[in-house]
C-alpha cells in the first residue's frame, strides 16, 4: 500500500511569498506616485513688461487719464488672471504708488515679490507673484544684479554691482544697475523644485548683451541656491532687437545660453483680442508674432511702425532644456476697453507709414509690451 505523505511548508517559504506580496504592492505604489509625478509636475509661467516708462507717462499728457497706470493694470491684471498661471514675472513698474496699487490689486490671490535696480525713487522694479491656490509654493527668493566679474558677465548679490563702462570693449557700462528677482518653488506633491526669474536688461549696445548674458548664468547657479540640481525658468524684457536676431549678437547670446543648459521659447502664437463676445484671432506664423508695439509717444514710434511686427521680439522666455514646452509661447496683447483699430480705416498714407498689425495696435493696448505665456513639464 502506497502512503501519500504531505509536505510541510515551513515558516521560510511563507516569509518568501510575504516578501514577494509585500515587493508587487510597492512597486504598484511606485508606479501609481511615478504617474502622479508626471501629470502634475506642470508650471505655467507669464511674463509681462507693464509699461511705467517716460513714453506711458507721455501717453497721459498727450491722451488722457485712460492711460494712467492704475487703469492699464486693470486690464493686465484681468487678463493674466484668467489665465490660471502659476507664476507670474513682471517689469517695469516705478514709483511707489504704483507698486502699492499692484500690490493690493493682487494680494488675495497672489504671494507679491518685488526687486527694486537701485535705491531711487525712480528705479524700476521686477515682480514675481505666486498663485496662492498653485501646486507650487514659494521656499525662498533671491536678487542678483548684472555685472562682470573678471570680464565674464555675471550676477552679484551686492546692490552696488554694475556693468561697468569699458571704452576699448565699447561697453557704455549701466551706472543705475539691473537686478533679477528670482524665485525657488517646490512642487506640494512631489516636492521637486524649480527657479522662476524676472528680469529687465538696457535697451542698447554692449551693456545689453552683458546684462543678457549675465542673467543666463542664473543657470549655473541652481545647485548653490537649490541645493540640488533644478530646471530654471528666466522670463522678461530682453530687448532683443531684430538687428540683434539678424546679425551675429543674438548668435552669441544663443551660444552663450546653450553653454548654460538653456533654450529661447518660441512663439508660437499671437492672439489678436477681438472686439465683443468674439473669439481672438490667432496668427500662426512666426513671422508675425512680435512682443512690442510702440506708444506714438516713444520717439522711435514712426521707423518701427513701418516694420512687420514679427521684428519686435523683444520679450521672451528662456528655460532650461530639461523642461518640457510643447506648445510655445502664447503671446498676447491686452487691449483697453475701446477695442483696437480696424484696418479697413486705414488712409492710403497709413498703409505706407504703418506695418498692418502695427496699426491695429497703434494705442490701443494696456501697455506697449505684449503679455506672453508658456507651460512647462518637468521631465
Amino acid at each position: 500500500m502506497t502512503v501519500k505523505t504531505t509536505k510541510k511548508v515551513g515558516p521560510s517559504w511563507f516569509w518568501r511569498l510575504f516578501v514577494y506580496l509585500g515587493c508587487c504592492k510597492m512597486s504598484e505604489q511606485k508606479q501609481k506616485s511615478n504617474k502622479v509625478s508626471t501629470s502634475t509636475d506642470r508650471i505655467k509661467a507669464a511674463t509681462l513688461n507693464v509699461s511705467c516708462d517716460n513714453h506711458a507717462n507721455r501717453m497721459v499728457e498727450n491722451h488722457g487719464e485712460q492711460y494712467n497706470f492704475k487703469k492699464r493694470f486693470d486690464k493686465q491684471y484681468d487678463k493674466l488672471d484668467s489665465l490660471g498661471l502659476d507664476v507670474i514675472a513682471l517689469q517695469e513698474i516705478r514709483l511707489k504708488e504704483n507698486l502699492d496699487y499692484m500690490k493690493d490689486k493682487m494680494k488675495d490671490k497672489y504671494t507679491v515679490h518685488y526687486f527694486k535696480n537701485n535705491s531711487s525713487t525712480m528705479s524700476f522694479n521686477n515682480c514675481l507673484c505666486i498663485r496662492k491656490d498653485s501646486q507650487w509654493t514659494k521656499i525662498d527668493t533671491k536678487q542678483y544684479w548684472t555685472t562682470l566679474k573678471d570680464d565674464i558677465p555675471a550676477l552679484s548679490k551686492d546692490p552696488e554691482a554694475r556693468v561697468p563702462q569699458i571704452y576699448e570693449k565699447e561697453i557704455k557700462g549701466d551706472p543705475h544697475g539691473r537686478c533679477m528677482g528670482v524665485t525657488v518653488l517646490q512642487h506640494k506633491t512631489s516636492q521637486r523644485k524649480i527657479l522662476v526669474a524676472s528680469v529687465q536688461v538696457v535697451p542698447f549696445g554692449e551693456t545689453k548683451a552683458v546684462q543678457q548674458k549675465a542673467s543666463l548664468s542664473l543657470s549655473g547657479m541652481a545647485r548653490d541656491i537649490t541645493g540640488e540640481d533644478c530646471p530654471v525658468i528666466i522670463a522678461g524684457d530682453f530687448n532683443i532687437f531684430n538687428e540683434d536676431r539678424e546679425g551675429d549678437t543674438f548668435e552669441k547670446i544663443k551660444e552663450y545660453a546653450n553653454l548654460n543648459s538653456l533654450i529661447e521659447i518660441p512663439p508660437k502664437r499671437l492672439h489678436i483680442p477681438s472686439n465683443g463676445n468674439k473669439d481672438d484671432k490667432i496668427i500662426t506664423d512666426e513671422t508675425k508674432i512680435g512682443t512690442f508695439n510702440p506708444w506714438s509717444s516713444d520717439s522711435y514710434a514712426d521707423v518701427v511702425y513701418k516694420q512687420p511686427l514679427g521684428y519686435s521680439k523683444l520679450d521672451t522666455i528662456f528655460a532650461s532644456m530639461s523642461l518640457e514646452c510643447k506648445e510655445g509661447v502664447d503671446v498676447m496683447p491686452v487691449s483697453m476697453d475701446e477695442g483696437l483699430n480696424d484696418p479697413s480705416n486705414m488712409s492710403d498714407e497709413e498703409r505706407k507709414s504703418h506695418d498692418e498689425l502695427r496699426y491695429i495696435f497703434k494705442d490701443k493696448l494696456a501697455s506697449d509690451h505684449f503679455l506672453l505665456s508658456a507651460t512647462f513639464t518637468l521631465k
